[in-house]
């Protein structure tokens, strides 16, 4: 692993969890199948969750929103003590892709959440990179990964929102 082991003075945890190309969905290596052993191995404080790009190649498939809220269920099941927070994914290049739709249900599942109690919030990564750059398609390196500054971006949205609870 790469990386700092201090952040400000203070120990940078070095366990972490992060999956290439995985959709939602359960079955073979997607996210779903994975997160109960993740957890069950190391219990997480906090878990930044922005999934749903992988499932949006080929448009918003009818049950996708279904999907991410029973994936946020089973977080919230395997770690009820940890802070969960899920991003509206970032833009897709030029295509949508069914982006916007997908990002403008989540605000709604999580709220549902976040009502009855459980550890859980939003961030708007789409909007972050919207704001930072009008031309996203310089913010990723490939249409759909972000670039450097993209990740810049990503890392700093994360922080604001996770700040008020770190030691």
């Amino acid at each position: 692993m790469t990386g700092a082991n201090t952040l400000d003075g203070q120990a940078f945890p070095r366990n972490n969890e992060g999956y290439s190309g995985a959709t939602i969905a359960t079955g073979g290596n997607q996210l779903a199948n994975r997160v109960d052993a993740a957890f069950a191995a190391n219990q997480p404080d906090i878990v930044l969750l922005h999934i749903g790009t992988n499932n949006l190649y080929q448009g918003l498939q009818p049950g996708t929103t279904d999907q991410l809220g029973a994936l946020i269920d089973q977080i919230i099941r395997d770690a009820p003590d940890a802070l969960l927070v899920v991003a509206q994914i970032t833009p897709l290049g030029s295509a949508t892709n069914g982006v916007q739709p997908y990002n403008a249900a989540i605000p709604a599942i999580v709220k549902q959440r976040a009502d009855a109690g459980k550890h859980v919030l939003l961030v708007n990564m789409f909007s972050a990179f919207t704001a930072a750059n009008a031309n996203v398609s310089a913010l990723l390196a490939d249409g759909v990964h972000p670039n450097d500054t993209g990740y810049g971006i990503m890392a700093q949205t994360w922080y604001d929102a996770i700040e008020s609870v770190l030691p």
